[in-house]
């Protein structure tokens, strides 16, 4: 990306953080399995929808959220 690239990019998550959120979902892409978590601006996420994930599951999405948003 060029520096005119990241100014947008970084607008756009400026002005739109609470609304970004995440889609997990069971291996067979199903919308039966799909979990959405959405992230808060320390990294934390709350889980909205849980789908058929289990509780691992949910956790080390949860874990991986965290560490890499």
């Amino acid at each position: 990306m060029d520096d005119i690239e990241l100014v947008i990019v970084s607008d756009y998550l400026k002005k739109n953080r609470k609304y970004m959120h995440v889609h997990a979902s069971d291996r067979a892409l199903t919308e039966a399995g799909s979990a959405k978590f959405f992230v808060k601006a320390n990294g934390d996420s709350e889980l909205r929808n849980r789908g058929i994930l289990k509780d691992r599951e949910i956790r080390e999405i949860k874990e991986f959220i965290k560490e890499n948003q």
